[in-house]
């Protein structure tokens, strides 16, 4: 039985690809389902960017919608802080810590699973702890996404890199 939060991966990874970062986030996610009380959400076709995801406390997630109403942010990270009712709390910024109950319903709509992001939606965003670059022997890897990567980082103790 593997532990959970799983060791080994970075606070922040970054992917080329979709395909690549859903992969990550469902291997890393996977542990999560022998939590006591977990909640299993499925994937929704009506979104297409969304996966299966099993929440239990402390499972990192990221905004992927704004609204300022109840202060959640495109990209803003968050963790689960309790299963019933559905509550996240956002992390880092002005708004570290504020508490946002979820509707588990509209949870695709909302966040997804933020073990790992692409390397276009972390431009801009500051990782603090340690962030892992993947993909960095994919086809379509550039001097771009090198540079993204690297700086999104604020040590360079702090990255690690995958091939």
């Amino acid at each position: 039985r593997e532990a959970f939060p799983p060791s080994g991966i970075s606070d922040h990874n970054l992917t080329v690809t979709h395909k690549r970062r859903q992969e990550l986030n469902t291997v890393w996610n996977y542990p999560c389902r022998e939590q006591p009380g977990s909640l299993f959400i499925p994937a929704e076709d009506r979104h297409p960017q969304s996966q299966d995801a099993w929440l239990a406390p402390g499972v990192p997630l990221l905004g992927c919608k704004t609204i300022e109403g109840i202060r959640l942010f495109n990209q803003a990270s968050y963790r689960v802080l309790t299963i019933d009712p559905l509550t996240i709390a956002s992390e880092g910024g002005e708004e570290g810590g504020r508490e946002i109950e979820v509707d588990p319903k509209s949870f695709h709509g909302l966040l997804r699973l933020g073990y790992a992001q692409t390397y276009l939606s972390a431009q801009g965003k500051t990782c603090v702890g340690t962030v892992g670059l993947h993909e960095c022997a994919h086809p379509c890897f550039t001097a771009k996404h090198l540079r993204t990567g690297l700086s999104r980082a604020t040590s360079t103790e702090l990255i690690s890199m995958t091939f």
